[in-house]
């Protein structure tokens, strides 16, 4: 039975367990209700802080809402998977990329000329005079023939190689790595809790009954210092 104010169990049954747990942000909804039983599961018996329901709900509400954002990243670094043993881990990428150009340019000029005689003579076997005047028939043709040309090839290639090289182990005693790692592990759960203690009397009810003695000292009946059984 409550003394100063009443119980979280009272709370729970007056309000059908609306006790400020529903909105506060959580990592995981599902995980909403796991946690809110190890609330009540440990502040059940406990009186709570303040003078009436509403204040209560509210108070519970308000911290939750603050303390949560920081405790969702301790929950979520929990369900990382780490390897206690993987010290170091280094990667590189090796990119290389080649290019190559070929041009060749050549002109080509070539230039002929040609020039032949046909004679028909009926005088007798005798050599031409230098101008020509004793042929009965002549003919002479002339040729010239000039060819020029040019070539050009242009060739382009490109060649790209990539690749990734991972080197990655340990260094140091597996022992004391081991014992490092098990240093990490952390009870969110229970520091969740803790942080709620002080929305909860501080102070605790034996259920007996106080006296006061005659040297101004308060003590419980049938305790032997103030005059008990």
């Amino acid at each position: 039975m409550a003394s100063f104010t009443m119980t979280l169990k009272e709370v729970i049954e007056r309000t059908g367990n609306n006790i400020g747990l529903d909105t506060y942000p959580i990592f995981d909804e599902y995980y909403r209700d796991p946690l809110n039983g190890k609330i009540i599961d440990r502040y059940y018996n406990r009186e709570i802080g303040q003078e009436s329901i509403d204040l209560f709900q509210l108070a519970m509400r308000r911290k939750m809402n603050e303390i949560m954002p920081y405790y969702n990243q301790l929950y979520s670094s929990e369900l990382l998977r780490i390897d206690p043993f993987l010290t170091f881990q280094t990667e590189s990428d090796n990119t290389q990329e080649q290019s190559n150009e070929t041009q060749s340019q050549g002109t080509n000029t070539s230039a002929s000329e040609g020039k032949s005689r046909t004679v028909a003579s009926e005088t007798p076997q005798t050599r031409l005079s230098g101008n020509e005047d004793y042929a009965s028939s002549a003919q002479d043709s002339a040729s010239t023939s000039a060819a020029e040309g040019s070539a050009s090839d242009t060739s382009k290639g490109k060649s790209t190689g990539a690749g990734r090289s991972t080197s990655r182990g340990f260094s140091g005693a597996m022992a004391d790595l081991l014992s490092k790692y098990r240093d990490t592990f952390l009870n969110v759960d229970l520091m969740v809790i803790e942080e709620l203690d002080s929305l909860f009397m501080m102070v605790w009810d034996m259920g007996d009954e106080f006296s006061h003695s005659d040297d101004g000292y308060f003590g419980t009946y049938g305790h032997p210092l103030f005059g008990g059984f």
